[in-house]
């Protein structure tokens, strides 16, 4: 065969060969790496029950995701250049990829619950998915590590859109599964700049990377790099039938309240318009009192608040403010 006509190697070639480098790598090059099994980490649910979620707690205080689960207009907020802006007590964190909403959050945390499954320590050229040098990030109590040192400490795992799916309570047809496809492939476009007033440092992170068969029922494999396995180690359990009952709102507001609410302090207050803020709540404050209020009547008829939760306040003289107490041992009902 001569050059002119020997055949040429093409894009589904190179990915194909991708592929097989990647699937090797996630079951034999690991021999090189110190591996962990989480079996017993945080997430292993059999004490909580299957319909909870170990969130990091930095995302129930400072979200990226919008109050909408409208693709149409989210689709038209990518902002590669700006990045959107979430201010911290400790610095900043800037986002840039397309739009993230609730749909994509509980695509995460589905995604947490079901890839937390090794834990690897090693070269970071030898990860599953090799890991970037990034500058290290520190978030004051709560240490970022980045990926700098050639050492580096992954989370790995693999599961299917269809068990994705069905862990969340979605449905499990094609379509659906090619949306949740479509979720995945939003979270991992995104990329995040954490910068730390504090300690003068700033990084870059995703929440995931991955790499999965085209086939909609075929495995994808998911690795959590070394900012995202730190931000892990600090979670809160979220309870996603109590998700599964609740309005946009009203899931951003259970999501924070479960960061602060506990069997050590069951009571909590804020003021409704700092709450706002932390909610991505982009009305006037007296439509969030009104979701705040359909939020509480939900969260108290299935048990997880007390019934003296409430808010107080006028608005004008006296700024709204609401007032909770959770309810401890309580059975949660499902959504029927």
């Amino acid at each position: 065969m001569t050059e002119d006509t020997k055949p040429r190697a093409t894009l589904k070639d190179a990915v194909d060969r991708l592929n097989d480098s990647l699937s090797q790598r996630f079951t034999e090059k690991q021999v090189s790496l110190v591996q962990e099994e989480l079996i017993a980490s945080p997430d292993d649910r059999s004490a909580r029950g299957s319909h909870s979620v170990f969130a990091p707690r930095y995302f129930t205080r400072v979200s990226p995701f919008e109050l909408s689960r409208d693709r149409i207009s989210l689709d038209d907020k990518i902002s590669w250049q700006d990045g959107k802006v979430y201010v911290t007590s400790w610095g900043r964190m800037r986002r840039w990829g397309p739009a993230l909403n609730l749909y994509d959050e509980d695509t995460l945390f589905g995604v947490i619950a079901l890839c937390r499954q090794k834990k690897l320590r090693g070269s970071r050229a030898d990860m599953t998915i090799p890991v970037p040098r990034l500058t290290i990030v520190e978030s004051g109590k709560e240490p970022l590590r980045s990926g700098e040192s050639e050492v580096v400490t992954v989370v790995s795992g693999s599961t299917t859109a269809y068990q994705i799916n069905d862990f969340l309570g979605r449905g499990t047809g094609g379509d659906h599964l090619d949306r949740c496809r479509e979720s995945v492939r939003r979270i991992a476009l995104n990329g995040f700049l954490i910068e730390n007033e504090q300690q003068g440092k700033e990084g870059v992170f995703h929440l995931f990377r991955y790499v999965a068969d085209k086939d909609l029922k075929g495995e994808i494999i998911f690795q959590f790099d070394p900012v995202m396995v730190a931000l892990m180690e600090h979670g809160v359990w979220l309870d996603m039938r109590i998700r599964a009952q609740l309005k946009a709102p009203g899931i951003a507001i259970h999501r924070f309240l479960s960061s602060q609410l506990s069997s050590t302090k069951p009571e909590y207050s804020i003021h409704l318009d700092k709450l706002a803020g932390i909610c991505n709540y982009s009305r006037e404050i007296k439509f969030f009192r009104q979701d705040t209020q359909s939020a509480l009547k939900t969260l108290k008829d299935i048990g997880w608040l007390d019934e003296i939760s409430e808010i107080v306040g006028s608005g004008r003289s006296v700024p709204f403010k609401l007032n909770v107490r959770k309810i401890l041992s309580k059975q949660i009902p499902s959504r029927s």
